[in-house]
This record gives structure tokens, sequence and C-alpha cells, in this order.
């Protein structure tokens, strides 16, 4: 009677303990989506300033080079040989412009590469409070299964025993 109110105990504690386990996970996969989202949300709009930041420049840099059509044409420059200049502000701007644009796209590469630095070490650690949560949840419940087990084992041996003394006995009165 006394092992089987320890087995229901043990079950008892068991379904607890899982319980509180499994709601520990729920938990932390929660968090863990709630994160995810919020970076992803992030990386849409580093994307949104990256396409915007280069626009700018493609602008400022369209703008200057109608600034100096203008300014040729004021000065009564003819059409050939305003574009002839115009082609050659282009020539010399465009490097330039070219190493702004990858500038700006380096910067906010680097942007996104820390947002999925944060999203990867976020995923580790809830993968490792997951794995601690079962350990913890493991180690509570099987030593107790454990020993209950080796009582069981040692409570039918000696029932055995108590049974071969009871038939013994009952063969010598017999």
């Amino acid at each position: 009677q006394d092992l089987t109110k320890e087995g229901s105990t043990i079950d008892a504690n068991r379904r607890a303990f899982a319980e509180r386990r499994d709601r520990s996970v729920q938990s932390v996969q929660t968090s863990l989506a709630s994160i995810t989202s919020s970076a992803t949300a992030e990386l849409e709009v580093i994307n949104s300033d990256e396409k915007q930041d280069l626009g700018d420049l493609r602008s400022q840099h369209e703008h200057a080079l109608n600034a100096r059509d203008l300014e040729l044409t004021r000065a009564g420059i003819g059409e050939k040989e305003r574009q002839e200049e115009l082609a050659r502000e282009r020539g010399r701007t465009e490097p330039e412009l070219s190493q702004q644009e990858n500038a700006t796209k380096e910067r906010h590469q680097h942007r996104r590469e820390e947002v999925q630095r944060r999203i990867a070490k976020t995923k580790e650690n809830a993968d490792a409070a997951v794995s601690s949560l079962q350990q913890r949840f493991d180690t509570a419940t099987v030593a107790p299964e454990r020993e209950f087990r080796r009582q069981a084992l040692r409570w039918i041996e000696t029932s055995k025993r108590r049974l071969l003394v009871l038939e013994s006995d009952k063969k010598r009165r017999a």
C-alpha cells in the first residue's frame, strides 16, 4: 500500500513537473518568436533605409548635374557643348557616387549582420534554456522513479521470500 501511494505521488509529481516544464518551454518559445518578429521588422526597416539612402544619393547626384546644366544654359553654351561638359562632369562624379553607394550598402549590411547575430544569439540562448529545463525535469523525476523501482523490487523480493516461508511452514504443518 505504501508503494502504491508512493508510486502515485511520483506520478503526480512527474505530471506537475512536466506541466511546469511545458509552460516554461512555451514561454521561452513565445519570447523567442516575439524577439525574432521584432528583429525581422528591424531588418525590413534597415532595407527600407538603405533603399532610401541610395535613392537620396542618386537624386543629389542628378540634382547637381541638372544644376550644372542650368548653369551652362544660362552661360549661353550650346546644346552639343553642354552635353559634352555634362558627360565629362558625370565621368568625374560617378566614381565618387559609386564609392558613396558602396559605403552606404556596407553600412547597412553591417547593421543587418548585427541584427542577425542578435537573432542567432537569442535562438542559442533559447535552445540552452529549453535544454536546461529538460535536464532539470529529468533530474527531478528520474531519481525518484529509480528509487521507487528499487523499493518495489525489494518489496517483491521480500514478498517472494515471505511466500516461500509461508509455503514451507504450510508444508511442515501438513
